[in-house]
C-alpha cells in the first residue's frame, strides 16, 4: 500500500510521519491523538483540504490535491487541546462559578 508523508504542525511542534494513502481522516485523527494526547473529537485538522473540514469516514486519498498527492507530502496544522488542559480549564471553571456563587450568597 502506497504511503503518503504529512507534517502536521501542533503548538509549535511538526508531527512528522508516513500513513498509507488508504487511511481515512479518523485514522489520521487517532496517529494524532497518539502523538499529542488530543482527543480526536477536540481535533481540527486546517488546511488538509482548502476551504473545508472533511469527514472522517473519507479517505485521505480521496481528499488531498493532487499536488499533495503527486509531491507525496501534505504540511498542515491541527488544533485543539489535550485532555489534560481541557480537565483543568473545566475544574477552573466550576470552581470560579462556585466562588460567585457563594460571594451571591454570603456578601461581607
Amino acid at each position: 500500500m502506497a504511503q503518503h508523508h504529512f507534517i502536521i504542525k501542533w503548538k509549535g511542534t511538526d508531527y512528522d510521519f508516513d500513513m498509507p494513502i488508504e487511511s481515512t481522516v479518523h485514522q489520521l485523527k487517532q496517529h494524532m491523538e497518539l502523538l499529542t494526547n488530543v482527543p480526536i473529537n477536540y481535533q481540527k485538522l486546517i488546511g488538509l483540504v482548502k476551504g473545508k473540514m472533511p469527514g472522517d469516514h473519507e479517505t485521505l486519498s480521496s481528499i488531498l490535491p493532487a499536488t499533495s498527492l503527486s509531491s507525496g507530502t501534505t504540511r498542515c496544522m491541527m488544533m485543539g487541546s489535550p485532555v489534560e488542559e481541557v480537565d483543568r480549564m473545566m475544574v477552573d471553571e466550576v470552581m470560579a462559578r462556585d466562588k460567585h456563587e457563594q460571594e451571591a450568597l454570603y456578601p461581607h
